[in-house]
């Protein structure tokens, strides 16, 4: 049986008595038509006859549908084959002609919802609703979506002149308005008229008009013949070297054939593009939250250049990466600022920046001295602060600097030397592996003065078997009062602190707050060396691996020694107390005439444990450096610890 050409739906206005309703075209079973009611379908409460007819069948139901309800009989067919035809098996007409008629039958409906679709013509032009409305959309976000009444109503209109009228006249055009004031006649209606002359309304006028800075003077003319290109050039503005928000390109250029007087200011707004900065010129903005630079993916924001850049300051700006989002990852790569294309940088100051959202947000040049940063903050990058050369980064300063959401390193120092930190805050952002600080590569003379180091995310922790500090190589670095603040591990073999090589640290009234109970504090490992004054006694997981060394150092002791003697030693001398020792300490005896004046050998002891034993180890204390054959006699001093 053929499909013939049907509209396969009906619909109609129930009267609330109907109980029958004919639907007028071919189903092949029953479950090939769907009844709704109001638009909800139903599945059971009726009946279906007439399947297999070709003029179509009844819906009978058991209860009348309420009266101005909506009834809508319609063909729905699988859109599946539901005869699988075997090989060698039976070909029959009626099976076939039923495969081929379900197939027609899912073509019409297609084409009937083709057919209510938002179309437009093959050869353009706008879709056509056909005179309905198109529901649920959502409101504008780019400047080619469509607005709906809510957009219109309740933000577009919002910030218009409005009357509650149904209708005003429109205003006259921009040629008849210039000029003029705007005033309403007796019935409402908007007019135009004059301003009287020399009235405030008047002068404002002639102020708005292109020829307005001719009429305001200054003690040398007037303001038309004041500011100008050259005016911008004199007081450094980047936009008197053609810069503007959408390129700064040409002040590079002008920058680079000398033509700047040393010093480029960038006013507030939003500038795109980045600076580089030959012939020792200095970027001054007006404030780190107006002056922001939109640096391009994968560039440097600021490349100073030259062999010997002394006294430039970088200062009052807002540097990001181009499509960066506040909160979110690192964009891209590039660098905040970056030194590195100078051959030496001296005296420089770099005040009020931040640099987010770079691959490293500062890095030093390999020659970098007598520098102060203040006020830095380097936020979401991989690296927040990078000090590496091979030795000649040499006594900078960094007052109140701040380094938050790094991926790898907070500050990476590297063969650096007299790096002083004041008010170091550092937030961590909970990134897997990223360390706080990293100092190494015979980096001495790194002081860190009251640092806060904590974790800014909610949750965060330190990755298990990780380090917030790492001090290595042949470092000596100095931590004056450090805070430690919700700083957490994700499990054990976690410290805050982790020495190894042959540093040597120290670690100065240290504070622990909000301690997980799973952090360790401190872990010494290889030959390095830790010097701690910890009076509130902060610091109790502390790990000593291979030959390194802690030295606790004025601490108050009010008992009695329970181990006294008087002993010749020299380093690598074990020392048997009887009992693990919290405390041991060594004095020069004055009796003897074997200790130097003034008495140039110390002696201190390391590697307490349960059998009750102390390595001795002798320093030359004109040196700082440990002796092997010198022997000293002291007096030996030794407190148990209660265990």
């Amino acid at each position: 049986m053929s499909v013939p050409d049907q509209t396969p739906y009906d619909i109609y206005n129930a009267n609330g008595l109907t109980t029958v309703f004919p639907f007028e075209f071919y189903i092949i079973a029953a479950s090939d038509i769907q009844v709704s009611i109001d638009g909800e379908v139903v599945i059971s409460g009726y009946s279906v006859s007439g399947t297999g007819n070709v003029g179509g069948g009844d819906i009978t139901f058991l209860t009348a549908p309420a009266a101005g309800s909506v009834v809508m009989l319609e063909r729905v067919v699988p859109t599946y084959r539901l005869t699988d035809y075997q090989d060698n098996g039976d070909l029959l007409a009626d099976t076939v002609n039923k495969d081929f008629d379900r197939l027609w039958m899912a073509i019409q409906r297609s084409f009937l919802y083709l057919g209510l679709a938002l179309r437009r013509p093959l050869f353009g032009g706008p879709f056509d609703a056909d005179g309905y409305r198109i529901a649920g959309l959502a409101n504008p976000v780019n400047q080619q979506d469509a607005a709906t009444k809510n957009y219109v109503d309740n933000v577009s209109l919002v910030h218009a002149l409005r009357v509650p009228e149904s209708y005003i006249p429109v205003l006259p055009s921009a040629d008849q308005r210039a000029n003029k004031l705007l005033a309403f006649n007796s019935v409402g209606n908007p007019i135009l008229v004059l301003p009287p002359s020399g009235s405030a309304s008047d002068v404002l006028i002639e102020l708005a008009k292109p020829t307005g800075v001719s009429l305001i003077g200054t003690p040398t003319g007037t303001v038309e013949s004041f500011i100008s290109v050259e005016d911008y050039q004199r007081y450094g503005d980047i936009r008197g070297y053609g810069a503007t928000n959408v390129s700064v390109d040409t002040v590079n250029d002008a920058v680079s054939a000398g033509e700047t007087a040393g010093l480029l200011k960038v006013p507030k707004g939003l500038w795109n593009g980045n600076f580089e900065l030959g012939n020792k010129t200095s970027i001054s903005g007006e404030s780190l939250t107006s002056s922001v630079i939109n640096v391009p993916v994968n560039t440097i924001g600021i490349k100073p250049e030259g062999d010997d850049v002394r006294g430039i300051t970088i200062s009052n700006l807002n540097l990001q990466v181009d499509g960066a989002v506040q909160g979110g990852p690192p964009v891209g790569s590039g660098v905040g600022v970056d030194m590195s294309f100078t051959s030496k940088a001296v005296n420089c100051e770099f005040s009020n920046l931040y640099l987010d959202f770079f691959d490293i947000g500062y890095n030093a040049g390999p020659a970098d001295f007598s520098n102060v940063y203040n006020n830095m903050r380097c936020n979401n990058n991989r690296i927040g602060i990078n000090l590496t050369s091979n030795g000649q980064i040499i006594q900078n300063v960094f007052n109140g600097c701040y380094v938050a959401n790094w991926t790898a390193f907070g500050l990476k120092i590297s063969g650096a030397s007299n790096q002083i930190f004041n008010g170091l805050n550092m937030g961590h952002g909970g990134a897997a592996g990223a360390y706080f600080v990293q100092v190494d590569t015979n980096s001495r003379g790194i002081v860190f003065n009251q640092p806060n180091f904590e974790m800014d995310a909610s949750g965060g922790v330190l990755s298990a078997g990780s380090q917030a500090i790492v001090i290595a190589s042949d470092s000596e670095v100095t931590f004056n009062s450090p805070v430690f603040n919700k700083v957490h591990a994700a499990g054990p073999s976690t410290y805050l602190f982790r020495v190894r090589g042959t540093a040597v640290v120290r670690i100065n009234d240290p504070e622990v707050y909000s301690d997980d109970g799973v952090i360790g504090h401190l872990i010494v490992s290889d030959t390095a060396t830790v010097y701690l004054n910890d009076p509130k006694k902060v610091f109790s997981v502390i790990t000593i691996q291979g030959s390194g060394r802690l030295i606790r150092v004025n601490e108050k002791i009010s008992s009695a020694p329970n181990y006294i003697n008087i002993l010749t030693v020299k380093s690598g001398d074990v020392i048997n107390f009887g009992f693990y020792a919290k405390y041991a300490m060594a004095s020069p005896d004055f009796h003897t005439s074997t200790m130097p004046s003034p008495f140039k050998y110390a002696v201190s002891f390391d590697t307490y444990n349960s059998a009750g034993t102390a390595i001795a180890r002798v320093y030359d204390t004109t040196t700082g450096n440990g002796v092997s054959a010198v022997n000293v006699t002291c007096l030996v001093q030794a407190w148990r610890e209660d265990r």
